[in-house]
């Protein structure tokens, strides 16, 4: 990994074939330490990085114990069993890590990656789901699958640098030209068709991030004097230090901070790979190499316009200081811990926008297996939103069945009221029913006494005058309780030579009420005591 840890030999006397670093070099080189190790011991985003030289990765005391720095610069930090932490990437030059770790972070779902000084990966984390006849088709594709594959990474990542070139660099006329080559991808023929149509994408995208103020870094006014000339500018991705074509041992700051992301997004997409069950080693775009896992960067070429976002994103919002960056002995640069880490956040970001297209191959190659096969979705969750979806749709359709049944069966009971009241007649005279509740018509009604319109009339303002009555009561009485004993003993007793009629009257009930009361069958409620008292008295109290 590109990152700012500065060997001790680039602070000794010159060597023969290497060039001693300048004398206003080294307060920069230091004050960058001492910022990048010296604050903000805390994980950033669930990500937390170890680097520089000496390092110490144990158990203490049942938490994650972590120290390291650079020389006398030095940090420690710690994280219990429950914490935010989430990754844990390692790219320490010396020191050890204890085995004790490896178990820690499993059992607390801490990923922990290996990497070394120029970011390739030396250990990931493993269990993924592994399937054979996958692996045996990614080894060995059908016919035409591997074109199908260079289609579903090339065309994301030709498709996300149009928009990059449209939103950020504000060149639409390029934009277009990736776009027309996007759309060429579905005409290739064969992989290498695919190659040359995403290799001339690239080189007009990046040919529009020359001299482009959106790619030339602002720097402190302070420290103008001490930036080399040309680390402000961007002059292509291609590096002087390096054989071939290459962008590695960046020369310039800005190439720097790309190496950086997409060291940090081959990580994510290596992870993303082994989790659901293909070998990185295997490409479908990148040749095949010796001790390089190609086909993580098959996948990593789908996240490289977010890993170009992030960074022109920070070029946009950020003033630099010369202790940003260290120059090396050799002439490449080399970002301070400081900023590597604030790249590093970013990986959440990253292993988001690599699941889709992960899963996309995985299924790609599924589907090509012999046998059954079932589609998983441990990245995206897709199956598990899926079905949560389905469920919520059959509740909703469950619930709107309900509320139909029961707007139905009200519709029925309207429509029986209705014919009732049509067909129903007075069981006296047989005349129709205005009422379908009624059992006599309103003649029928009128012409007896009990149940004429009066009477009712009548007998309703006395029920509801009861209930009046009663509410009132127990309002006034509302923490008042009789006792039954008292009852029993002071009251019941006195009710023997009482009338019948009188306790009916006086209380407003049925003659079997009253006598069920005067036996002591039945208890009345508390708010007839004091009137059957009075009853039983003859009003003497």
């Amino acid at each position: 990994m590109q990152d700012d840890n500065v060997e001790p030999e680039d602070l000794a006397p010159k060597r023969p074939g290497r060039r001693a670093l300048d004398a206003d070099q080294v307060p920069a080189i230091m004050q960058g330490l001492d910022e990048g190790f010296g604050s903000d011991p805390a994980a950033v985003s669930g990500v937390a990085l170890v680097l520089g030289s000496g390092a110490k990765v144990r158990i203490h005391d049942g938490r994650l114990h972590v120290e390291d720095g650079e020389g006398w610069y030095r940090r420690t930090r710690e994280w219990g069993r429950v914490s935010d932490l989430r990754r844990l990437i390692i790219s320490a030059r010396s020191g050890y890590l204890s085995l004790a770790v490896f178990d820690h972070c499993r059992k607390a779902g801490i990923e922990v990656v290996i990497v070394n000084d120029d970011g390739e990966i030396m250990l990931t984390p493993s269990g993924g789901t592994t399937d054979a006849r996958v692996h045996r088709v990614q080894a060995a594709p059908p016919p035409g699958l591997a074109l199908e594959a260079a289609r579903l990474l090339l065309a994301p990542k030709m498709r996300g640098q149009a928009s990059i070139l449209r939103d950020l660099l504000d060149d639409a006329g390029t934009a277009e030209t990736l776009d027309t080559l996007a759309d060429a991808l579905q005409r290739a023929d064969d992989v290498d068709a695919c190659r040359q149509l995403e290799a001339s994408s690239a080189a007009a995208y990046f040919a529009a991030w020359c001299q482009h103020p959106a790619t030339t870094l602002r720097f402190a006014h302070a420290d103008a004097a001490k930036v080399p000339s040309h680390w402000a500018v961007f002059d292509g991705r291609r590096s002087l230090l390096a054989k071939g074509v290459s962008a590695r041992k960046a020369e310039r700051p800005l190439n720097a901070l790309l190496n950086v992301g997409y060291h940090f997004g081959a990580i994510a997409t290596r992870t993303a790979l082994i989790a659901v069950g293909l070998d990185p080693a295997l490409p479908f775009v990148h040749a095949d190499q010796r001790a390089r896992d190609a086909c993580v960067f098959d996948v990593l070429e789908t996240i490289r316009p977010t890993v170009d976002g992030l960074v022109l994103g920070l070029v946009a919002e950020r003033t630099f200081t010369r202790r940003d960056f260290i120059e090396m002995s050799d002439g490449s640069v080399r970002i301070a811990p400081m900023l590597v880490q604030e790249i590093a956040a970013a990986m959440p970001l990253f292993a988001r926008a690599a699941a889709p297209h992960t899963e996309a191959i995985a299924h790609l190659l599924g589907r090509a297996v012999v046998g059954k096969w079932q589609p998983t979705t441990r990245l995206t969750g897709r199956n598990a939103k899926v079905a949560a979806a389905e469920v919520k749709a059959r509740k909703v359709a469950a619930a709107r069945a309900s509320a139909d049944a029961s707007s139905a069966r009200a519709r029925a009971g309207r429509a029986r009221a209705d014919q009732a009241h049509l067909f129903a007649s007075c069981l006296r005279c047989g005349a129709p029913l205005t009422r379908s509740r009624h059992l006599y018509c309103e003649q029928c009604q009128n012409s007896t006494p009990s149940h004429a319109r009066e009477t009712r009339r009548r007998r309703g303002q006395s029920i509801a005058a009861q209930r009046t009555n009663l509410e009132r009561w127990r309002a006034e009485h509302r923490n008042d309780r009789g006792d039954p004993d008292e009852y029993r003993t002071t009251i019941l007793p006195t009710l023997k030579g009482v009338k019948l009629a009188e306790i009916m009257a006086a209380c407003g009930i049925s003659k079997t009420t009253a006598s069920q009361w005067r036996a002591g069958r039945t208890t009345p409620s508390f708010r007839f005591w004091e009137t059957l008292r009075r009853l039983g008295t003859g009003g003497r109290e």
